[in-house]
């Protein structure tokens, strides 16, 4: 209702004062584009540096005996912090799917909450969402016969 009210005033302005209504207008436009952009620009610099804090944490994602050899907990996941900041927890996006092929059979987000101070690292074996199995298998195929990659998905930083 208040647009309404706003409205009827700005025509009535716009009618006995043409030329200060209009300088105005522009110059509150003006104002609020100038705000905007500065948002965006914000948003974009905060976007990079969470890329750049993500890619400085290398992450190994693997379905190997080698590793992990309960079949309850059969993904290895490794993580390593080479940020000069401590982190209080990650999330990875775990995916999977037959090799040579793009379709993922497996998709999930593991979260670790084991702190990881600068030059730090963490590796267990996780074990898979339930829901997604079928008598521990994935669409048929055992998790070690598939090919796993991992992704950061965020941290979170320890105060």
């Amino acid at each position: 209702m208040g647009w309404i009210a706003a409205s009827i005033v700005f025509v009535f302005l716009l009618w006995r004062f043409p030329r200060y209504t209009i300088i105005g207008a522009a110059c509150l436009l003006l104002i609020a584009g100038v705000g905007f952009g500065l948002s965006i620009l914000n948003d974009n610099q905060n976007a990079a540096r969470r890329r750049d804090e993500n890619s400085k944490v290398e992450l190994i994602v693997s379905a190997t005996d080698v590793h992990c050899t309960d079949p309850q907990y059969p993904i290895w996941i490794a993580t390593v912090n080479r940020n000069p900041f401590t982190i209080a927890s990650i999330t990875v996006h775990v995916s999977a799917n037959k090799p040579d092929h793009s379709s993922f059979l497996y998709d999930a987000y593991v979260t670790s909450d084991r702190i990881l101070k600068p030059q730090d690292g963490y590796a267990a074996c996780w074990r898979l969402e339930d829901y997604k199995l079928v008598n521990g298998t994935i669409g048929g195929h055992s998790p070690r016969d598939l090919s796993w990659k991992g992704a950061i998905s965020s941290i979170e930083k320890s105060d």
